[in-house]
């Protein structure tokens, strides 16, 4: 599955678990935060981000325009 989202300055995708696939964001434009691992690492454009199976992790927009990017989970 392949998802265009956007993330309003101060939105999030809350912590969560991928048990039984993976996912992958590319960060498209903005500024932001990934958790991963338990600890925030700051995303901007090109940066991509990769959620394994077992994993956790949460994206949240820190920047003052909206913070877009493509998720792409796959089994």
């Amino acid at each position: 599955m392949v998802s265009h989202i956007t993330l309003d300055p101060g939105a999030s995708i809350g912590e969560h678990r991928h048990e039984g696939d993976e996912e992958v964001y590319c960060i498209l434009s903005g500024s932001g935060e990934y958790l991963e691992e338990g600890e925030w690492i700051a995303v901007r454009p090109g940066h991509i981000t990769v959620a394994l199976r077992g994993g956790t992790h949460a994206l949240r927009n820190t920047g003052k325009e909206p913070l877009e990017l493509l998720a792409v989970i796959a089994k």
